[in-house]
């Protein structure tokens, strides 16, 4: 419970006035009990029974304490009596009271719970977040508690409160959950039971050659391993959220199995391979990780593998499991080549076989979510240090630089480009390396561009003598801007309308709409980023049909723009 301080002034006094035990403006009690308001001054207590029209200082079943406070007691509290209100007046001419408070008297039963879209049938392994209303029932303040059996063990659930319970289902069989209410008074109401059949997982891991990827997101339980799977119970990752960041919120869970094995600088990887992506603090999430796999998976990396190291071929095969790597890729994508971010490979701490299921379970700790992919063959960076990797844009096109620290072996750079915000990048050109070298070297590509060009993305594929290849971060330019340039999309316009502005430097800015006299209609003040500025079409859209100006001016330049509005 919360104090309430109500203020008012008495002359050149300032009286404070409150009730104990209160929410602001409000006592909650319950029948034939009691409450305390509390004043302060010379004063006394009255009561309105008829919403303030008329006052009194007769108060049935009450007390007045009075020390350093003022305090009116009320026993036997009456249901009837329920939002009479109460004020504390000081003595004297003129007399001044407070701001009334009011007496809510609990006279309802609790707010019966009820679930909201809860599942029948859940998979095993699985963390489901339940939800119900009616738990909180305003000033009856209710409050809730949740019974909660999994396969006969009373479970509880770390995240539950007056709405939510977050339950994890780890083996099959049937679970319960009954919700009940307390309106502070004693009163209780309950929820219908909810049953629940938890169903086993299959014997085959989600995914089906071909058909893309199969997703799913999953609320990671703080002190559970959740299971993603799809809506068959095929499995797809369990996550226990471990390490010095565990993860928490939603995990996007995906599994993508290919036709085909699928290679990335010259190594073969298995056809199943997976993207984890936690909604918070994805690359800093530390988390104990399991993904599945069929022996058949392995089997296909095997007829493919070339001279790399193979995988298991049975469940007595120590030689194919201590051969497992798992090759990390930072950032989002969907094949080796298309994460942005740096890879690195990862030692599982167990590779086991599951005869009960006929899967593989590899596991392993991870700092940092991703794309996972298995191979028999670590991933082996180049030799080959890059310093950094920047670009500007020119007037002539956008400029690209790199430096390296070191080289060895090192054949070429190619220089890729993709409209910002896709992944489809392309070859631009080749840009000769040292090959050999412990010297700093420097590195220059120019993507010369028409005058009006998208934002591009670039990077670096960069290719050692024997073919391997690696790439560099990305780097995002802006067109470039050499002045204001005021642009209404469409023009002439109804509605939708919008209103951008390229400016070549950052900068405070003021735009003006004027009529076809001159009048100002609109005068706003911006702070322009350098480049493409998305302004506020509220400007705009209410004008009449007519011709206006759109008038965009800094420090240094000034443009205008015509529109009709039609």
């Amino acid at each position: 419970m919360r104090k309430s301080l109500l203020f008012f002034t008495l002359a050149l006094s300032c009286i404070r006035v409150f009730a104990q035990e209160s929410l602001p403006a409000n006592v909650i009690a319950c029948p034939n009990g009691f409450a305390v308001f509390r004043g302060v001054g010379a004063g006394f207590w009255q009561v309105s029974y008829d919403e303030g029209q008329t006052w009194s200082s007769t108060i049935p079943n009450s007390a007045i304490v009075s020390y350093e406070f003022v305090d009116l007691v009320l026993n036997n509290i009456p249901p009837f009596i329920n939002k009479s209100l109460y004020r504390f007046c000081l003595s004297g001419t003129p007399t001044s009271c407070s701001v009334p408070d009011t007496l809510y008297v609990n006279n309802g039963q609790a707010n019966t719970p009820q679930f909201v879209n809860p599942p029948s049938s859940v998979c095993t392994g699985t963390t489901t977040l339940f939800t119900v209303t009616g738990g909180i029932g305003g000033l009856t303040n209710d409050s809730v508690t949740w019974d909660i059996n999994v396969n006969g063990t009373d479970t509880y659930s770390s995240n539950a409160n007056d709405t939510i319970a977050l339950v994890n289902f780890p083996a099959s069989g049937t679970a319960t959950l009954n919700v009940t209410a307390w309106n502070g008074c004693n009163a209780t109401t309950s929820s219908s039971p909810l049953s629940i059949t938890i169903q086993p997982l299959n014997t085959m891991p989600a995914g089906v050659a071909g058909a893309g990827s199969v997703c799913t997101t999953i609320v990671a339980d703080p002190g559970a391993t959740t299971t993603a799977t799809d809506a068959s119970c095929n499995a797809i990752a369990s996550i226990l959220p471990s390490g010095s960041s565990p993860v928490s919120g939603t995990v996007q869970s995906c599994v993508t199995l290919t036709s085909t094995v699928p290679t990335y600088n010259g190594i073969a990887y298995v056809p199943r391979y997976y993207s984890l992506e936690p909604s918070a603090n994805a690359s800093t999430s530390t988390a104990t990780v399991t993904l599945y796999f069929t022996q058949a998976d392995f089997d296909a990396y095997n007829a493919a593998r070339g001279s790399e190291p193979a995988l298991p071929t049975g469940s007595n095969d120590a030689t194919g499991i201590a051969n497992l790597t798992i090759s990390q890729f930072h950032g989002t994508g969907t094949t080796p080549d298309t994460y942005a971010g740096t890879g690195g490979t990862i030692i599982p701490t167990s590779v086991v076989w599951n005869s009960a299921t006929s899967l593989w379970s590899v596991t392993f700790d991870v700092t940092g979510f991703s794309g996972f992919f298995v191979s028999g063959t670590p991933i082996v960076p180049l030799p080959l240090t890059l310093i950094n990797f920047s670009g500007q844009a020119e007037s002539a096109g956008n400029l690209l630089t790199w430096q390296t620290a070191s080289e060895e072996n090192t054949a070429y750079f190619e220089v890729q480009r993709a409209i910002r915000g896709t992944a489809s990048f392309e070859d631009l050109g080749r840009v000769a390396a040292a090959g050999n070298s412990s010297l700093t070297r420097q590195y220059n590509y120019t993507d010369a561009l028409a005058s009006t060009h998208p934002a591009y993305s670039y990077r670096l594929k960069m290719v050692d003598e024997d073919g391997r290849y690696t790439y560099s971060p990305i780097v995002t330019l802006q067109p470039a801007v050499p002045s204001l340039n005021v642009v209404v999309a469409p023009n002439p316009f109804v509605t939708p309308v919008s209103l951008t502005v390229g400016s070549p430097a950052a900068g405070a800015a003021t735009v003006v709409v004027l009529d076809m006299n001159g009048a100002r209609l609109v005068e706003r003040s911006v702070v322009l980023q350098k480049g493409d500025n998305a302004l506020d079409v509220s400007m705009i859209a209410g004008l009449p049909q007519g011709v206006y100006f759109l008038q965009v001016t800094t420090g240094t330049q000034q443009q205008t723009a015509k529109f009709v509005k039609e």
